[in-house]
């Protein structure tokens, strides 16, 4: 089973059968798939028609098991199921809080390209919210991060109070030029 093939055909509109359905909720929950694999079974799953709430549940619990297992191979592939996930799925309040989860662990290092990630979903939920409250939680770390002498952090939560200012935008993904200005100046004003 092709699982790129699959998710291209699912994503051009043809249904998901019952039987590929079953085979990618295998490859996701036998914890033994490599991370690419992961990611485009998580894919195929999220285009599930009508959608599937306890299924999206149980990916996000599954993704933040893999978050706190602490376990490099395990954060990798958290990382693409975030990617997954936050593509396809229109953020189900667990993703959210998965979210929260790694970025309030942004001084563990290894969680630095899955944090990128989750500071951009986090981002994107507060444009769409206008949610003050997530874009502060977000500042507040890139500022306790740059204080800790961790400017890749506080690179990657700057993009994420971008993404949350002018939306997922190419522009908005791009590193401000100060970063410690930036974050200690710039204020929530979402574009209406």
């Amino acid at each position: 089973m092709n699982l790129e093939t699959i998710y291209f055909e699912i994503k051009d509109g043809r249904a998901l059968t019952s039987d590929e359905q079953m085979r990618l909720k295998a490859i996701v929950f036998a914890r033994s798939a490599e991370p690419y694999e992961l990611s485009q079974a998580v894919l195929g799953l999220c285009l599930v028609s009508p959608p599937d709430p306890e299924l999206a549940d149980s990916v996000v619990d599954l993704a933040l098991e893999y978050v706190l297992s602490e376990d490099e191979w395990q954060i990798v592939c958290a990382e693409w199921m975030v990617l997954s996930l936050s593509t396809e799925w229109h953020f189900p309040e667990k993703l959210e809080a998965l979210c929260r989860e790694v970025a309030a662990r942004w001084a563990y290092s290894r969680f630095e390209t899955l944090f990128r990630q989750c500071a951009i979903v986090i981002g994107e939920i507060a444009a769409k919210r206008h949610d003050r409250e997530l874009f502060e939680f977000l500042r507040q770390i890139g500022i306790d991060a740059l204080e800790a002498d961790n400017s890749a952090i506080a690179e990657k939560a700057a993009v994420g109070c971008k993404v949350a200012l002018e939306g997922a935008v190419a522009d908005s993904l791009r590193v401000p030029n100060n970063i410690a200005d930036y974050l200690h100046r710039v204020r929530f004003a979402p574009l209406q």
